[in-house]
């Protein structure tokens, strides 16, 4: 069976939109359940926060912002019931999303609230994933550091 892991889009941090390649060692999402091809977005847990601390006790929701870049609108291009976040990034469904310039660059971005409780982070998580289906089908997703903290 053929895996995915979003951590594998060399350059990510430079805000490029590319295709994500398939590695079949990997254990994180599996490409079977993913729709072809998968575009690499720009995502921001915890917005402000460099690495976002989570802590796997709270009840709270966890911001998400989705982020404009490379001419990739969220607003414009993402079903946004479609969104999905956790550990390997289908765990939750966006519960609220809307426009704000998260990133202060101008361009407004896709800011969405999930749950925590029960997107299967662990203590020894290191990323967050999500993913959705653009309006016109495609299937997109990103991944950000987190923390986890007691």
């Amino acid at each position: 069976m053929m895996r995915l892991d979003f951590r594998q889009s060399s350059g990510f941090n430079d805000g490029a939109t590319r295709p994500l390649l398939p590695d079949p060692e990997l254990d994180s999402v599996t490409a079977s359940r993913l729709a072809a091809p998968v575009f690499v977005i720009r995502i921001d847990v915890k917005p402000g926060s460099a690495v976002a601390p989570i802590n796997l006790k709270s009840k709270a929701n966890v911001s998400v912002a989705v982020l404009n870049a490379d001419g990739f609108d969220p607003l414009t291009a993402i079903d946004q019931t479609s969104l999905t976040f956790g550990k390997h990034g289908d765990e939750v469904h966006a519960q609220k999303c809307s426009g704000s310039d998260v990133d202060a660059d101008g361009d407004i971005d896709l800011l969405c609230h999930f749950p925590l409780q029960g997107a299967g982070f662990e203590a020894q998580s290191k990323f967050a994933n999500v993913r959705a289906t653009t309006l016109a089908g495609g299937a997109v997703g990103g991944f950000d550091g987190i923390k986890i903290v007691p």
